[in-house]
């Protein structure tokens, strides 16, 4: 029994060895017979996956846009974030893309589209129109890094995502009379109200839609030589009042004007050019061109009676 014993304990005592072989970690061949010590090695040997495992990515939820034209502003907090926006068609209206910082030549994002087929990549260099859609099919966007630039934390972008502007009434008045000034459509002192009135592709009140429009003077000067824009509302209208400001007149022109029973002669100082307006967001539509509408403007410096 004594030998018996003794080579039990040999037998046990190899196979504690030999098991320790196997056992990760710097663990007593004692260890074994130790459940404190066997739980010691089980915890490193844990912890040691957890330092090596990398953690999962994590998924992306879209964020659902309302029935309009939505202007996104937002960025990425590191290289592997994604942004997923999701629009669902309710009118088989047609749906609109648009990088509006397109013309700054910096592109650190990555665009692509899903309907309901998988994502395709888009090129943003012009506004985008997905259309035949069916009622109820969701449009998403994916925002994500272009590993082509050096990533900036914080770094925003506006996309306008959401039903296409279609057709654009609108209003153009300045508060000058109506002095015959060549062809100028617009005529001004002060200030020109402008009003707007925005539908989508199945004539219903866009909202959200931006319209901008810009003068050009056909002189060179920059006297107001700016962009001025409106937002719609829930009815697709906006208004708005632009002012002007003083000027000097590189142009003059000289009219005859009754008061009365008198004839008087005056003599118009004045800048002219031309006006363009149009919807930020806009691919091909009932819209006059891609350059939208343009009238020409005078802007009245000065007048004075010359008899």
């Amino acid at each position: 029994m004594l030998i018996s014993n003794k080579n039990n304990i040999v037998a046990l005592m190899a196979l504690a060895v030999s098991m320790t072989s196997m056992t990760p970690g710097a663990v007593n061949a004692m260890g074994f017979f130790d459940p404190d010590a066997q739980e010691m090695a089980t915890s490193a040997k844990m912890t040691t996956l957890e330092q090596e495992t990398p953690a999962a990515p994590v998924t992306a939820q879209a964020i659902e846009l309302p029935d309009k034209l939505n202007t996104l502003v937002g960025s990425l907090e590191n290289e592997q974030d994604v942004k997923i926006y999701s629009f669902k068609v309710v009118r088989v209206q047609r749906v609109v893309v648009h990088d509006t910082n397109w013309k700054l030549g910096h592109r650190p994002w990555l665009f692509e589209v899903n309907v309901n087929n998988g994502w395709k990549p888009i090129h943003l260099k012009e506004p985008v129109a997905i259309t035949d859609i069916p009622p109820g099919q969701a449009v998403q966007l994916k925002v994500s890094n272009n590993p082509m630039y050096a990533f900036n934390k914080g770094e925003p972008y506006t996309i306008d995502f959401g039903s296409e502007p279609h057709r654009l009434d609108y209003t153009v008045s300045g508060d000058a009379p109506q002095i015959p000034i060549g062809y100028a459509y617009t005529r001004a002192y002060k200030f020109i109200n402008w009003s707007v009135q925005l539908n989508d592709s199945t004539g219903y009140p866009l909202e959200g839609g931006t319209v901008i429009i810009e003068f050009t003077p056909s002189n060179g000067t920059q006297v107001f030589f700016h962009k001025h824009k409106l937002v719609t509302d829930q009815s697709g209208r906006a208004t708005g009042t632009i002012p002007l400001g003083s000027c000097y007149g590189t142009q003059t022109k000289k009219h005859t004007e009754y008061s009365g029973k008198y004839l008087y002669r005056w003599e118009v100082s004045y800048n002219s050019g031309i006006w363009t307006l149009y919807p930020r967001a806009k691919e091909n539509a009932e819209i006059e061109s891609k350059r939208g509408h343009q009238l020409s403007y005078a802007h009245i410096c000065d007048q004075r009676m010359i008899r």
